[in-house]
This record gives structure tokens, C-alpha cells and sequence, in this order.
């Protein structure tokens, strides 16, 4: 009896120093005000977007998924659609909302992004917001799966584990911005925060570990539309000291 109960102690013990942070000033709190929305990127800035979410050029996602005649160009497609079920007109029973229109297009979680830029700009050409120091430590933590906790994610009343990453861009973020990115797999919510280093694009392709930390069969394929914000200046500026 003795037995048992110091092993439940000691997984007791162990789950809470996998789950809370060392020290208290290990939590950053986010600035108020955020607000979670479907990701989508828009499509109306052209600067650092993706050629496949040009709407004047590919104004139905579904009609292919790469096509000679388009090199480069890369759309959900037929097959895709039809397995998640999607829609850009009204949704009937069962089938879920597909936004795709002139001023902005859905975004759902692609698989792994594995190119990072060392000139301290992204992928595009465009010069990076954030210092080339930072976009290193940024590069560094992200590939060993660092964790900081944030306090004030909406819908959450407690501190949260995050997973430092980077990637495409969404929204309307610059070079070097970041966001927030949450997502629901097999009954479980984990987070991410995402630093843009490649285009704005649907294909939301972010660094390993933490696609998979978001979903664990996040391989590229899959039907995830994640929740998402864009962080404020000041708020990346205290994630980014903390690392």
C-alpha cells in the first residue's frame, strides 16, 4: 500500500514539473484584447504572397492541386476538398466553410517547414522586422522545441505551454511577425507561436517539432483549419527575451 502511494506521489510530482513553470517570472503575460479567428491569409497584400493565393489567377482552390500549365502553384484540390468536406459556397449538413474570396483565403495546417533564411530576411525577399539575432535564437529554440508559458490566451484561465516555431506567414503579417496559432487534434488543444520566414500562404507549413505538437499527424493533408493572432510588438519582444 506504502508502494503504491509513493508511485502515485512521485507521477503526481513528475506531471507537475512537466506542466508548470520553474520559476514565476518563467510565465509571460499576453497583452488583453486578443481574439482567436479561423485562420486566413490576406489576400488583398500582395507584398510576401504566396503566387497560389492569387485570387485572380486561382479563384477556386478546388480545381487542381499542381497543374504543368501553372508551375509552382499548388492548390488544396478536388481530393482534398472532398475528403474534409469543404465548401466555398453555403455549407450544407456536415460539410464545413471554405472562405476563399478577393480579400482573404482559409489557411490550414500543411505539414513541416524546413527552409530558414540567414540574411535576416524572408524567403520572399523581404526584410525582416526582427533582428538577425534574434531570428537565429528564434531558429535555434524552435528546432530543440522550447516551451514558454503565457498567461492571458483566450479561453484559458490558466498558464499555458507554447511551442516556439516558425514558417509561413498568415493574416496580413510582415517578414518577421508572429503569431499565435491554436489547434484541436483527437480531443486535444496545444499552441504554437509561429515566426514568419517564408511567404503568406494556405499551405501553413510550420518548423518541426511543433507541427507536430499541434497534431500529431500534421505530415501535410490534413483538414486542420487552426485558430489564430497576431501577436503585438511588445508581446514577441518579452517571448523573445525569455528564451
Amino acid at each position: 500500500m506504502k508502494y503504491l502511494f509513493r508511485k502515485s506521489l512521485l507521477c503526481t510530482c513528475i506531471s507537475f514539473l512537466l506542466t508548470t513553470p520553474l520559476f514565476a517570472n518563467d510565465t509571460i503575460t499576453l497583452s488583453s484584447g486578443y481574439k482567436f479567428g479561423l485562420c486566413t491569409v490576406d489576400v488583398t497584400n500582395k507584398t510576401g504572397l504566396d503566387i497560389s493565393d492569387y485570387y485572380t489567377n486561382f479563384s477556386n482552390p478546388f480545381a487542381f492541386h499542381t497543374n504543368p500549365k501553372y508551375p509552382g502553384v499548388t492548390l488544396p484540390g478536388p481530393e482534398r476538398q472532398a475528403r474534409c468536406d469543404w465548401t466555398t459556397g453555403k455549407p450544407k449538413k456536415g460539410q464545413t466553410q471554405f472562405t476563399w474570396n478577393k480579400q482573404k483565403e482559409q489557411c490550414i495546417l500543411n505539414g513541416n517547414y524546413g527552409y530558414f533564411p540567414t540574411k535576416g530576411s524572408c524567403s520572399t525577399g523581404e526584410p525582416s522586422k526582427m533582428s538577425k539575432a534574434d531570428l537565429l535564437l528564434w531558429k535555434k529554440e524552435a528546432e530543440s522545441g522550447r516551451l514558454v508559458y503565457l498567461k492571458g490566451i483566450p479561453g484559458t484561465t490558466t498558464d499555458t505551454p507554447v511551442m516556439i516555431a516558425y514558417g509561413h506567414g498568415v493574416l496580413n503579417s510582415p517578414c518577421g511577425g508572429v503569431t499565435l496559432v491554436k489547434n484541436t487534434a483527437r480531443g486535444a488543444t496545444n499552441y504554437a507561436v509561429v515566426l514568419e520566414v517564408g511567404a503568406r500562404a494556405w499551405s501553413y507549413e510550420i518548423s518541426s517539432p511543433a507541427s507536430g505538437h499541434l497534431a500529431a499527424d500534421n505530415f501535410g493533408g490534413t483538414c486542420y483549419i487552426p485558430a489564430v493572432f497576431q501577436l503585438n510588438d511588445s508581446d514577441v519582444q518579452k517571448i523573445t527575451h525569455q528564451l
